[in-house]
């Protein structure tokens, strides 16, 4: 049972087992899932998408400062108790602006990211590759989404499954919707709309087609604010499945967490309660037993 794992949180249990009874019951072709990608999928210590860049050879010293500059303005802002997340809203949409025009500016191309993505210590979450591999053999749709960096996700993604069991590719049933970056032939020249950030990241910001359409859907994200990544979508599911990961501070943050999300998995454990969800859809489906 994935409830006796000592690094999983509970607050609802009887709440919890409704809800995983119904992902059960619903099988593979009614589920879907909405996941982070920085610290979710990835793990607590791992580079973030936008660090991928920042430690590429052709990035000038004058950008770091600048960003370090923009972090030292804005965090504040990020997280000062005192304000409203539409007082905030202009602000972090300035501090992701001004950071991207700045990245832009650098020389920055498509073979530099490649690189810089394949030297990068982006680490895993424990069982993420599996997660990955399991939802797109079983044909269920996975929205990554982040207000990271969509192309630096996208060619992690695809270099850390090329080494996953003889070599596994991104189906169309996975998705990534995050900041992408403009081209012009070769060089980065800018960023796509909707901007995303950590106080916009729902579905509102998620074109309609890309939307996970499903009645039943599991949500994973270590951010308090991730708990919201399914609001506002054009098609809202019945059950949704709240997942969290918290990594840090974890008794002052336990329970805040445990009350925006069903499940809380603690100090960068990896994830294998959700892998024991989702061999419990197929293993019902199939007419075994579940979770």
């Amino acid at each position: 049972m994935i409830t006796s794992n000592p690094s999983i949180k509970i607050k609802n249990a009887a709440l919890v087992q409704q809800k995983l009874s119904v992902l059960l019951a619903g099988g593979t072709s009614n589920l879907a899932i909405v996941a982070d990608f920085d610290r979710t999928m990835s793990g607590a210590k791992s580079l973030s998408a936008h660090g991928v860049l920042e430690r590429a050879d052709v990035i000038e010293e004058e950008y770091q400062k600048l960003t370090q500059a923009n972090t030292a303005k804005y965090f504040p802002i990020e997280i000062d108790p005192n304000l409203t997340i539409e007082q905030k809203l202009p602000h972090m949409r300035d501090w992701y602006e001004k950071n991207h025009a700045a990245m832009a500016a650098q020389k920055i191309t498509k073979p530099l990211i490649t690189e810089a993505c394949g030297k990068a210590p982006v680490i895993m979450r424990e069982k993420a590759l599996e997660v990955i591999d399991f939802a797109q053999g079983a044909g269920i749709p996975l929205l990554i989404f982040s207000a990271g960096l969509a192309d630096i996700i996208e060619e992690v993604l695809e270099l850390k499954l090329k080494g996953f069991k003889g070599g596994v590719k991104l189906e169309a049933t996975t998705k990534v919707v995050s900041n992408r970056m403009v081209f012009e032939g070769e060089e980065l020249v800018g960023f796509s709309e909707p901007l995303i950030h950590m106080f916009n990241k729902n579905q509102g910001a998620v074109p309609v087609e890309l939307q996970p359409v499903a009645p039943n859907q599991i949500l994973m994200g270590d951010g308090y604010g991730d708990r919201t990544m399914c609001d506002g979508a054009e098609t809202p599911a019945d059950v949704l499945f709240k997942i969290g990961f918290l990594n840090d501070h974890v008794e002052e943050k336990l329970e805040s967490y445990m009350d925006a999300f069903d499940l809380v998995v603690l100090d960068d454990a990896s994830m294998e309660c959700v892998l024991k969800i989702l061999e419990g859809v197929k293993m019902l489906e199939e007419g075994g037993r579940g979770v």
